[in-house]
Order: structure tokens, then C-alpha cells, then sequence
């Protein structure tokens, strides 16, 4: 049995952070840095939220040309990791599809980029437009790059409107979320009649996913699936995709 161990840093009277979000109060040096490398060496995984991770990167000690050296191991690590990891798990029957997802490891295009270029087809990709377009990434070049590897599609919406109001050094992806960064096909700013075009001129097949994390008071979930649903028909029927509809509910 595999043994899990959560840690992390707190001040002496039991903060994380100030109340800006600040970690000035915590010090990282040489020595720290040494220490920690032995320390996670005992370890084969290590999970962590984004904010931390840009964290900790900020505070490594930098290298000969003036970039943070990551504690974590480089892109070129992670990629061969997930590889193995999802070889095996498709060896048991329960294949993966890797999630590049706001607020972590990958989040930004060039990070999607790095993570394809040094990991293998042992771990897919599911592609999400609305993650993608609020990291600022351009999807419709993301698709082309990176289609050959995507067998999974989450079909997210998102409001420029909200979007372009953020203030992502006093906001977190949370507060986006509830403030309606999100939304389904047919509500929002993104073109998923040219985007569901590309992946039926690449040949895709499979599945296309209606997703949007709202404040379910101002979005009553059952009336977004429906209008997700209608929208995405439209834009698969002119794709001239079939849908398989049997054996699922109407909406």
C-alpha cells in the first residue's frame, strides 16, 4: 500500500499566507533549497496547487543565466512521468486523458506546448477551449498543434465580458468562476461552430462534453445544459458529425 503525506509551511503564530496572498515571511535560501531536494527525494509524487508552485519557483536560487531553477524537476520529468503513469493505467483498463486546467501544472498555451513536445501518445489529451481562452491561449492553434493526441473534448464557453474585467493579481480562479467567467456554447464569446469545424476537418471522433463552472443560483444548471446542448448540436450537425443519441436522455 502506497503511503500519502500532506505537509506544508505556516508561520509561528499558524498562518499560510497574509491576508494579500504574500509569502515575504517565508524565506528560502541555499541551504533550504538543499534540504528540501534530500527531503523530496523519498518521495515518487508530489501534488501542489499552482499558486504554490509559482511560489516556490520564485523563491528558488537561479541559474547561471538568471532563471528560477524549479525544486520539482523540468517539463521534460513531468511529460516522461505521465507517460508511464498512463501506459499503466490503460495496461488496467482505465485509460487516461490529460487535462491541462487553469491553476495547474499546465495552464498556459506554452506549458501545453512543452508538456505534448515531451510526453508521449501513452497519455492523451483532453482539450478544453475555455481553460485554454482564459489562460489567454489561442485555441484554434492549439487544436491544429496538438489534434493528433486529443481524444477527449470539454466544449466550455466563456464571457469576455467578465473576463476582461479580472484582476488576476488581487482575483483567483475561483473568484472567475463565481463571477461568471464560464458559461456553455450558445452563452458566450468563443466560436464553437469554427471550432467544432477543425476537429471534424481533423477527423476526430468521440466525445464532445458540455462543462461550465457557474454560481448555480445565477445559472440554474438544468437550463445551461439545455442551451449547451441545443448549441452544440448546431455546431456538430454543421461539422457533419452524426451524434449517437441512444441509450440518453432527452434534454
Amino acid at each position: 500500500m502506497r503511503k500519502v503525506q500532506c505537509g506544508g509551511a505556516n508561520s509561528l503564530d499558524n498562518y499560510i499566507a497574509r491576508r494579500d496572498g504574500a509569502l515575504d515571511w517565508l524565506l528560502w535560501s541555499e541551504e533550504a533549497m538543499g534540504l528540501m531536494r534530500d527531503y523530496w527525494t523519498r518521495f515518487d509524487t508530489i501534488v501542489m496547487g499552482r499558486k504554490t508552485y509559482d511560489a516556490a519557483l520564485k523563491q528558488s536560487p537561479k541559474s547561471k543565466k538568471g532563471k528560477s531553477k524549479s525544486p520539482y524537476g523540468e517539463m521534460k520529468t513531468y511529460g516522461r512521468v505521465m507517460t508511464q503513469f498512463g501506459e499503466w493505467c490503460a495496461e488496467q483498463g482505465m485509460p487516461l486523458s490529460y487535462h491541462h486546467h487553469m491553476g495547474a501544472v499546465v495552464q498556459f498555451e506554452r506549458e501545453l506546448d512543452a508538456f505534448m513536445n515531451n510526453s508521449g501518445i501513452g497519455i492523451p489529451l483532453c482539450f478544453d477551449a475555455g481553460h485554454l481562452a482564459v489562460a489567454k491561449g489561442d485555441v484554434m492553434r492549439a487544436i491544429k498543434n496538438h489534434h493528433k493526441r486529443i481524444n477527449h473534448v470539454h466544449v466550455k464557453d466563456v464571457r469576455n465580458s467578465v473576463l476582461s474585467k479580472l484582476d488576476w493579481s488581487k482575483q483567483s480562479f475561483l473568484d472567475a468562476v463565481m463571477l461568471g467567467a464560464f458559461t456553455v456554447p450558445g452563452d458566450g464569446s468563443l466560436d464553437f461552430a469554427a471550432i467544432v469545424k477543425a476537429f471534424a476537418d481533423y477527423g476526430y471522433e468521440g466525445w464532445f462534453v458540455v462543462e461550465a463552472e457557474q454560481d448555480p443560483k445565477k445559472n440554474p444548471p438544468l437550463k445551461m445544459a439545455q442551451v449547451g446542448h441545443k448549441e452544440l448540436m448546431r455546431v456538430m450537425t454543421a461539422a457533419g458529425y452524426s451524434v449517437e443519441t441512444q441509450g440518453f436522455m432527452d434534454v
